[in-house]
């Protein structure tokens, strides 16, 4: 799932590392928290768009919009206006063909608040990927828990 986008892809990647730490210890210091961040699938859903083919929609719970602050505070700056924010774990990329159609794999998953009978995911960590070139070329550069600092 996407937390948040818009960081330079010249950030040094230590710099980001020790920010999204200051974050998750500014989201445990404001929000009664676990290691982990339940999140619930409330449907799936097309946006028509490559990067939003086939997706869960993800329940915007009030843990959840505070991570997405903290994080975003820390590493854009706050004061940034209206936030955009679309919770969501993308289940495919492409587009409808003669083969295939979005709403057509979307009843293949099923109706409903569930992913082929799977109604959410436990985020354990915030990975910092880099996005650059095609989705297969993408990498993960750097991990932080969400579990309580010590």
């Amino acid at each position: 799932m996407t937390l948040l986008t818009g960081i330079p892809t010249a950030a040094p990647v230590p710099q980001l590392v020790t920010e999204l730490n200051q974050a998750v210890a500014a989201f445990h210091l404001s929000t009664p928290s676990e290691p982990s961040l339940p999140l619930a699938f409330t449907g799936l859903a097309t946006r028509h768009s490559f990067f939003q083919y086939v997706l869960a929609t993800v329940d915007p719970s009030a843990q959840l919009l505070a991570l997405r602050k903290a994080v975003r505070d820390a590493l854009l700056g706050d004061g940034l206006g209206e936030d955009d924010f679309f919770p969501h774990l993308s289940l495919a990329y492409g587009e409808d063909d003669e083969g295939k159609t979005a709403e057509a794999i979307i009843q293949e998953l099923g109706q409903g608040r569930t992913v082929g009978g799977v109604d959410g995911f436990a985020a354990e960590e915030i990975l910092i990927v880099s996005c650059e070139g095609p989705p297969a070329t993408w990498r993960v550069v750097g991990k932080v828990p969400l579990g309580v600092p010590a």
